[in-house]
């Protein structure tokens, strides 16, 4: 035995679409949390800068994520669909995402801290 797995030539399982689907529903709900934090900072700024700049930040930064997370699901689905080997994981996107999430749990809470 050589070690390799052979690609099957049998029906693709709908489990592995749906998979894809679910992933990409996940990271657009984390982005439209984040968006809508990022659209409350930006609301209640008032005439404070640091609440404003960090909403706006993380509104964009939540719509980048949002293209690059439907990037990669076209780019999985074009990977079962060929049955292309390899991984499909993605490592570089949920440290990106996790990075913004604390971005924003720190921005929230100094925009309570002066707003308070």
């Amino acid at each position: 035995m050589s070690g390799q797995s052979s690609v099957t030539a049998g029906p693709l399982e709908p489990k592995l679409f749906y998979a894809n689907e679910r992933t990409f529903l996940h990271w657009l709900h984390a982005c439209v949390t984040m968006s809508s934090v990022g659209m409350v900072l930006t609301s209640i700024s008032g005439n404070e800068l640091i609440p404003l700049i960090a909403g706006i930040i993380l509104s964009v930064i939540s719509v980048g994520l949002m293209w690059y997370a439907f990037g990669r699901f076209l780019w999985r689905m074009e990977r079962i669909a060929s049955r292309g080997r390899g991984r499909v994981d993605d490592p570089f996107g949920p440290l990106v995402l996790a990075g913004a999430m604390v971005v924003l749990l720190i921005a929230s809470a100094a925009a309570t801290i002066l707003h308070a």
